[in-house]
C-alpha cells in the first residue's frame, strides 16, 4: 500500500521538485491571475448551488418513485459515466444557440452533477421520511413544519457534501471551461495551467499555477470529509409512510428525461463521414482502459485484503490536469512521441488518477465487509490467500466487478490527463475534441458512440449496485 501512497502523490512530488517560490509572489500580483482565480471561485460555487437546487427538487419525487427507480437512477448516473468531452458535445448538438461564458460553464457541470445530487438527496430524503413522517402525521404537523423543523436540518448535512463534492469537481474541470468558457473572460485555472505548459511552454508558471489550484483542491477536500462524516444514505426502500403523491414523482421523471434528452439528440445526429483512424483509436483507447482497470481493481483487491486502512481513502485526489502535468515534468526527457512509451505513461497516469476516486467509490462497501470477517480470519491465522479464495472474493466479487467496470468507463472518457500528455488525437476523448475543433459535429457524435454504449452499461452496473 505504500506503493499505492507513493503513486498517487508522485506527480505532487515532481511538481514541488520544479517549484520556484519566486512565482508564487508574482502571480498574487498579477491582477490577470486574480481574476482566473476569482472566475474559477465564482463558476465552481454556482455549478455546486445549480446541482444542488436541481438535486433537491428532484428528492422528494425519486425518495417515493418504488419500481420507477429502476428506470430514473441509470438516467441520473449516465452524465457521471461518460467523458466530459461527451456531454460537452451532446449539448452542443441539442442546444443551438448556447450561451458560452460564465453560465456555459455553469451550465456544464451541473448538467453532468445533478442528477447524482438527485439521487442521494433523494434516498436521504426517503430516510427522514421512513424515520419521522409518522410522528409528525401522529401530531398534525403541517408539511411547512415539517420540512423547517424536520426535514431541514436532517437533510443539511447531506446538502452541504454534495456541495462541496460538486464545487470540487468544478475547479479542478478541464474540459468543460476549455469548450464552453468562450475565451479570456472565461478562464478557470485548469485552463490556465494547460494553455501555460501548451501554448506558451511555461513550465515553472504552470507548476506554481498548478501548486496553487492544489492547495484550493486540498481545502475543499477537508471540508467534504468533514461534511461526510455526517453523511447518511438512505434507505434501500422507498418511502410509504403516506400514499405517494403523484406530482413530484412526475417532476423527477421529466428531470431525469430532460437529463437525458441531450444524449439521444446526439445519438441521433451521428454520421460516420471520413474517419478512417477511428477504429485504430478506438482499440489504442479500450486497450489502455482495459489495462487501467486490470491494474486499478488489484490495488482495491490488495488494499482490500492487507486490511483496508480508512486513511487511503483520507489521500486527496489530484486533479487530472496536475496529474498530467506532473508526469510530463517527470517523463520530459522520454521520447513521449514514442507510441510504446506513450502509452506506459499514459497508463500510469490514468491509474494514477483514477485509483483514489474508485476506492471511494467501492471502499466503503469492503471496508464494511472487513471489519466484520477479518479479525476471526487473523485469529484463524489464515493466509492472505485463503482468506481472499473464501472469503472477501465470494462476499465482494461483485463490488471489484463494479470498480472495474467503473474504471474502464472513466479511463474511455479520460480527456484532461491525456490532452496534457498526448501529442496527438490518440485516445477517443482526444479525437472527439479534434473533430469539434473543425466543427464536424456529426462525425464527432459517430465517433462518441462507443462512449454512450459503454456509459450506459456502466450506468446500469451502478444502478444495481445500489439496489444491492
Amino acid at each position: 500500500m505504500i506503493f499505492l501512497l507513493l503513486l498517487t502523490l508522485f506527480p505532487l512530488l515532481a511538481l514541488l521538485g520544479h517549484f520556484q517560490i519566486p512565482l508564487l509572489s508574482e502571480l498574487i500580483e498579477n491582477s490577470e491571475f486574480i481574476k482566473v482565480l476569482l472566475f474559477t471561485l465564482v463558476q465552481g460555487i454556482l455549478s455546486g448551488a445549480l446541482a444542488v437546487v436541481i438535486g433537491l427538487v428532484a428528492a422528494p419525487g425519486y425518495s417515493q418513485m418504488g419500481a420507477l427507480k429502476k428506470i430514473v437512477r441509470p438516467l441520473f448516473i449516465f452524465p457521471q459515466m461518460v467523458s466530459p468531452v461527451f456531454v460537452i458535445l451532446g449539448l452542443l448538438i441539442s442546444w443551438k444557440n448556447f450561451p458560452y461564458g460564465l453560465w456555459g460553464v455553469v451550465i456544464g457541470h451541473g448538467f453532468v452533477n445533478a442528477g447524482l445530487c438527485a439521487i442521494v438527496l433523494g434516498e436521504r430524503w426517503a430516510t427522514v421520511n421512513d424515520q419521522w413522517s409518522t410522528l409528525g402525521k401522529l401530531y398534525g404537523a403541517s408539511s411547512g413544519f415539517y420540512f423547517r423543523k424536520v426535514m431541514w436540518p436532517q437533510i443539511l448535512p447531506t446538502i452541504k457534501t454534495m456541495f462541496a463534492l460538486v464545487f470540487s469537481f468544478a475547479v479542478s474541470s478541464l474540459a468543460i471551461p476549455l469548450v464552453l468558457g468562450g475565451g479570456p473572460r472565461a478562464t478557470t485555472l485548469e485552463v490556465l495551467i494547460y494553455e501555460k505548459i501548451k501554448t506558451q511552454g511555461n513550465v515553472s508558471m504552470a507548476v506554481a499555477i498548478a501548486l496553487i489550484q492544489f492547495l484550493l483542491q486540498f481545502i475543499v477536500f477537508l471540508l467534504f470529509l468533514k461534511f461526510f462524516k455526517k453523511l447518511k444514505m438512505g434507505s434501500k426502500k422507498s418511502f410509504r409512510g403516506n400514499r405517494p403523491v403523484i406530482w413530484p414523482t412526475m417532476l423527477t421523471l421529466f428531470i431525469s428525461i430532460i437529463l437525458f434528452i441531450p444524449f439521444v439528440e446526439l445519438g441521433l445526429s451521428a454520421r460516420p463521414g471520413d474517419q478512417t483512424d477511428l477504429p485504430g483509436v478506438i482499440l489504442f483507447s479500450t486497450v489502455l482502459a482495459l489495462m487501467t482497470s486490470l491494474i486499478v481493481t488489484l490495488f482495491v483487491i490488495l488494499w482490500n485484503t492487507a486490511g483496508s486502512k480508512e486513511n487511503m481513502l483520507k489521500i486527496p485526489a489530484l486533479s487530472s490536469v496536475v496529474i498530467g502535468l506532473g508526469f510530463i515534468l517527470i517523463f520530459s526527457p522520454s521520447p513521449l512521441s514514442n507510441k510504446p512509451v506513450l502509452f506506459l505513461v499514459l497508463l500510469l497516469a490514468h491509474v494514477t488518477a483514477l485509483t483514489p476516486l474508485v476506492l471511494r467509490f467501492v471502499g466503503g462497501p469492503l471496508m464494511e465487509v472487513h471489519r466484520r470477517f477479518f479479525p476471526v480470519l487473523k485469529l484463524w491465522g489464515y493466509s492472505k490467500v485463503f482468506n481472499f479464495k473464501k472469503v472477501f472474493w465470494p462476499l465482494n466479487h461483485g463490488t471489484y466487478i463494479l470498480g472495474f467496470v467503473l474504471v474502464f468507463c472513466w479511463s474511455m472518457g479520460e480527456f484532461s490527463t491525456s490532452v496534457m500528455i498526448a501529442p496527438s488525437a490518440l485516445t477517443l476523448p482526444l479525437h472527439i475534441s479534434s473533430l469539434m475543433s473543425q466543427y464536424r459535429l456529426e462525425q464527432a457524435a459517430f465517433a462518441s458512440l462507443f462512449l454512450f454504449i459503454t456509459g450506459f452499461a456502466a450506468s446500469l452496473v451502478g444502478d444495481s449496485f445500489i439496489d444491492g
